[in-house]
């Protein structure tokens, strides 16, 4: 049984405003094929009262083996778009995804996918950045209103040949209190029943970039 490390961020964003960024959170994951075929999935949430969805998802591969490194064009899948905010019921219908002049904060989920030929090699890397974050950051350095999101997963094919990364099934976003203390379950599942372990790491803006914080 393989062990594997996943690093995990988790930025809770709280703000009344409305702005021109939009981007709540996602992830980057895949599945093995057989045959060097993956199929590499995104899925990113959006307040509603942001700017639109991306129409196409462009993820670009690094390696370590000194192969090509092409870039993946991840395709909308529309029939998996689900409005996933965190209300209650009664207040379904009061935010800005039903209409943007409602009060309650609105987000959906969209849903990427393509299907690649990749080489075996350790390791593989996918990555997508974009602007911008939500708004009201607060503890991140110069990110008080927006910065860049940026999402980073990795694979190691020649290790093992057909593997599937991790899924998380926790609820996305999750709204919590200012000051009060809080857990979130990410909700980690492995379609290999490989054994798991969480890393947290401070928010990326791109490969390699990490954001500062303010104290403390």
């Amino acid at each position: 049984m393989k062990l594997k490390i996943l690093s995990t961020i988790l930025i809770l964003f709280l703000s009344t405003q409305v702005f021109a960024s939009h981007f709540a959170g996602g992830n980057i994951y895949y599945d093995c094929l057989g045959n060097n075929q993956y199929r590499i999935w995104a899925e990113i949430t959006l307040d509603c009262n942001g700017a639109s969805n991306p129409a196409s998802f462009p993820i670009t591969s690094s390696n370590t083996c000194g192969l090509f490194n092409p870039t993946i064009s991840l395709s909308l899948i529309s029939s998996q778009t689900r409005n996933v905010s965190q209300v209650c019921f009664e207040d379904s219908l009061l935010t800005s995804c039903i209409n943007t002049s409602n009060s309650l904060q609105g987000r959906r989920r969209y849903l990427y996918s393509a299907v690649v030929t990749l080489p075996p090699c350790n390791n593989w890397t996918f990555g997508w950045s974009s602007c911008c974050r939500n708004g009201g950051t607060g503890g991140v350095v110069n990110l008080t209103t927006a910065g860049n999101i940026y999402l980073e997963t990795k694979m190691f094919s020649a290790n093992d040949t057909c593997n599937n990364s991790v899924r998380y099934t926790g609820v996305q976003n999750p709204y919590v209190c200012i000051n009060q203390p809080a857990s979130y379950n990410f909700g980690a599942v492995d379609p290999d029943g490989d054994s798991l372990a969480y890393v947290l790491i401070p928010a990326m803006t791109g490969a390699g970039t990490f954001s500062p914080y303010n104290t403390p």
